[in-house]
């Protein structure tokens, strides 16, 4: 496979991010297929990274506070230009960020910013439950952080 420029580029700015902890350190996750970039998109690749890889909460029920913060999610904007993110989570989640305890929304992220949003558990489910976030740049594009609740 030929690499580009642009894909090396790109992996400089990633290997900068993780190196200096951005995205809260965690880990980024890239949104789309860099082996196949979409000859449609002028910049080669998709403009949005991801982190944390994962969440993994656990809640007791009768202690731990009904709704419970799982943690947070960070998107940042790689691009040089503003990139709207659809950005979604599986009941018995909701984000906050976007509005008020939502299951799904939309923002405008500036070129070469960040937005952070909280994902809470709405204590609707009484068992251990896999869910996810979900963030797409608008395209078929799409990130998905696992969501692991243990429910005791």
């Amino acid at each position: 496979m030929k690499v580009g420029k642009r894909m090396k580029a790109l992996a400089a700015v990633i290997g900068l991010l993780v190196g200096l902890g951005a995205c809260g350190g965690e880990g980024v996750t890239l949104i789309g297929h860099d082996d196949e970039p979409d000859p449609n998109d002028a910049l080669g690749f998709t403009p949005l990274a991801a982190s944390p890889e994962r969440l993994e909460f656990t809640h007791i029920i009768g202690e731990s506070p009904c709704v419970q913060l799982v943690g947070m999610v960070t998107i940042r904007n790689v691009a040089q230009n503003r990139v709207a993110a659809t950005v979604s989570v599986t009941a018995p989640l909701l984000l906050r960020g976007i509005g008020d305890l939502v299951r799904e929304g939309s923002v405008g992220i500036e070129a070469n910013q960040i937005r952070q949003f909280e994902v809470f558990f709405d204590c609707t489910q009484r068992k251990d439950f896999e869910g996810s976030v979900r963030i797409s740049d608008g395209t078929a594009r799409v990130a998905v952080i696992p969501v692991v609740g243990h429910v005791r």
